[in-house]
C-alpha cells in the first residue's frame, strides 16, 4: 500500500495509473499496490484523530443518492399520474432563477446520467436489508441535508458534479432540481453546507465529474468536495480528477463495491481490484476510462 501525499499540481495526477517496467513489460503502478491519497500530514493526524473520538461505529451500511432530475421535461415526470401538469407549477419567475444559477456554476442544460440509476441499483443488491435508497426526484439536497445520514457508514453520490475552483466553498453536487410535483427546487449541494455536517462515514464516495478539484492551497493541499467532506467528518473519500463517462464510471463502481461488501475488502484493495478489472475489458483499457477516481484519506 501507497500513501502518496503530492505537492503542487502533482496532486492532479493519478498514480495507479503510472507504468512499471518489469521484464521489458510496462504495468501500471495499481497492477502491484494499493494507493491512498492524503491532502497533508496534518489532514492524516486529523482524520485519525477524528475516527478515534467516535462515540459508536455507523449502525447502518450504505445511503445512496443518484439520478435526480435536471429537468422539468424528464421523462419520469411523464410515468408519475401524481405530477402537476407544468404550466401550473412551473413559473417563469422560479425557471428563470434557476437557469441563472447554472449559468452561475459554468452549467448549461443538464444532461440525465441514465447509468447513475443502474449503478445505484446493482451497489444496493451488496447490502439490500441496509441499503437507503434515493433515486430521481427522492435524491434532493433538502433530504441529505434534513436526514439522519451521519448513521451510515458509506454516504454514495451519482450525480453531476460542479466545479468552482476560485471560490472552492461554491463547488459541489447537483440532486434534483424538481420535486415530486414538478416544483423547481435548490439542488446545489456546495461544499459550503458541508460545514454544518457531523458526518460519522468510513467512506463517501463521490461518483460525479471532477469532485476531486479544487483550489490549491499552501500547506494543506486542494481544498475542495474532497476535503469539505473530510472537515464534515468523514475518514476517506472517492472522488475524480476529471470528467469521467458515464457507463465506465457504472462498471467501475459495480466491481469496487462487490469487493468492499461481498469480499471485505479494504476501500483501497477494493479500488485497486475495480480498477484492475476494467482495464481488462477493451473498451475501457484506456486509463481515461478507470483511473480517474482516487481514493483520499485515512489509510489504515
Amino acid at each position: 500500500r501507497m500513501v502518496v501525499i503530492a505537492d503542487g499540481s502533482l496532486k492532479l495526477i493519478t498514480f495507479s495509473s503510472l507504468t512499471l517496467a518489469h521484464d521489458a513489460v510496462y504495468q501500471p503502478l495499481i497492477s502491484q499496490a494499493e494507493i491512498v491519497n492524503a491532502p497533508s500530514f496534518s489532514s492524516l493526524i486529523f482524520l485519525s484523530e477524528n475516527k478515534a473520538n467516535r462515540q459508536k461505529s455507523p449502525a447502518k451500511k450504505l445511503a445512496v443518492f443518484a439520478d435526480p432530475i435536471f429537468q422539468d421535461d424528464d421523462e419520469r415526470f411523464a410515468l408519475n399520474k401524481k405530477t402537476i401538469p407544468k404550466t401550473r407549477q412551473n413559473p417563469a419567475d422560479i425557471s428563470g432563477n434557476l437557469s441563472l444559477a447554472l449559468r452561475d456554476f459554468g452549467l448549461e442544460r443538464l444532461a440525465r446520467l441514465p447509468f447513475s440509476g443502474d449503478e445505484a441499483r446493482a451497489i444496493s443488491k451488496f447490502a439490500p436489508e441496509q441499503t437507503f435508497l434515493a433515486l430521481g426526484a427522492k435524491a434532493s439536497r433538502q433530504r441529505f441535508l434534513g436526514g439522519d445520514f451521519n448513521s451510515y457508514q458509506i454516504l454514495h453520490f451519482a450525480t453531476h458534479g460542479f466545479l468552482n475552483q476560485q471560490n472552492p466553498e461554491l463547488s459541489g453536487l447537483v440532486l434534483s432540481l424538481y420535486d415530486e410535483q414538478r416544483t423547481p427546487q435548490n439542488g446545489f449541494l456546495r461544499m459550503i453546507d458541508l460545514y454544518s455536517l457531523r458526518l460519522n462515514a468510513d467512506l463517501v464516495v463521490l461518483s460525479a465529474c471532477q469532485t476531486g478539484l479544487g483550489k490549491e492551497t499552501d500547506g494543506e493541499g486542494i481544498v475542495g468536495l474532497t476535503s469539505g467532506f473530510m472537515f464534515a467528518g468523514a475518514s476517506g473519500v472517492v472522488s475524480s480528477l476529471w470528467k469521467v463517462e458515464d457507463a465506465a464510471t457504472a462498471e467501475l463502481m459495480k466491481r469496487f463495491y462487490r469487493a468492499m461488501l461481498k469480499e471485505n475488502q479494504t476501500p483501497s484493495a477494493a479500488l485497486r481490484i475495480a480498477q484492475n478489472e476494467l482495464r481488462q475489458i477493451p473498451r475501457f483499457k484506456n486509463p481515461r476510462s478507470w483511473s480517474g477516481f482516487t481514493l483520499n484519506g485515512e489509510w489504515r
